[in-house]
């Protein structure tokens, strides 16, 4: 499928939107969209390997979101190319694609479990599977910034920090981009999303203290508690809310609000501001 017709899946993706509306009384054109659908994934989850040039690969995760997010069929999970597309993210086969287009598949398959199924009623949104689904995936995806949860091996050992700073930085570059895009969604994909990345969160307080003169690390995990703060704060609670306040009050001493200052350290300033 080449690079220009991959541009107009994205407008082409509020045609099948009303396609797959207009379908739900009509088996046989509900069959001919489940096809059509089909063959554009088929088309489009092949072109996400390192022989494929970036443009392409870029195009088709533009594409794959477009279908995802506006179309939002709900059997997408049992076409077998979709089914491969999960268990080769979470087995690490793109890791080594180019950071944007990760970002942008790693979304879709986010998202596509998150918010609510077009043209399905909310009884039928299988929103349990989904979020045993969705919590099995973030923690796949999460499992190399999960063992830094052992904070003894981290502290007062400057190499094994430094060895983590990619992992916290790589990871919560996904994570933040999960959570900033369910703000402004309902409240169930809300609760889905941050159940998920719970220990992501406790993880993240736990280590804050480690690295809390590494200034690019503070800004890496100061930006993932700020869209935490933004979009998540009803799940949160008050009573974690707290606690992670304190842990940052007590934390950034004059000396630190100072270093923070220098070193223009700006999601912990709007992180303080909040």
């Amino acid at each position: 499928m080449p690079n220009p017709l991959f541009r107009a899946i994205k407008p082409f993706a509020h045609w099948l939107s009303r396609f797959y509306a207009e379908s739900q009384d009509y088996p046989e054109e509900r069959e001919k969209f489940r096809k059509l659908v089909t063959t554009l994934l088929d088309a489009t989850t092949c072109l996400f390997d390192l022989e494929i040039p970036v443009k392409i690969s870029h195009s088709a995760a533009h594409s794959l979101l477009s279908l995802v997010t506006t179309v939002r069929p709900n059997f997408l999970l049992e076409i077998p190319c979709v089914q491969k597309l999960y268990n080769s993210a979470t087995q690490g086969v793109f890791a080594k694609v180019n950071i944007e287009v990760q970002v942008l598949l790693y979304r879709s398959l986010s998202l596509y479990l998150l918010l609510p199924w077009n043209n399905v009623p909310d009884s039928a949104q299988d929103w349990m599977n989904r979020a045993r689904t969705h919590q099995s995936f973030c923690h796949q995806m999460a499992a190399s910034y999960i063992q830094l949860k052992d904070t003894s091996s981290l502290i007062n050992n400057k190499t094994a920090q430094d060895a983590s700073k990619p992992v916290i930085t790589n990871s919560l570059k996904l994570m933040v981009d999960w959570i900033e895009c369910v703000n402004g969604e309902i409240v169930k994909s809300k609760q889905i999303c941050y159940q998920s990345l719970l220990e992501v969160v406790n993880i993240s307080l736990s280590i804050f203290p480690v690295f809390i003169h590494q200034p690019d690390a503070v800004e890496n995990l100061m930006t993932f508690f700020l869209a935490i703060f933004q979009s998540c704060r009803v799940q949160m609670g008050v009573s974690f809310t707290e606690q992670a306040i304190q842990t940052f009050m007590g934390l950034f001493s004059k000396e630190q609000l100072a270093e923070t200052i220098r070193h223009k350290i700006s999601a912990a300033h709007r992180v303080i501001e909040k």
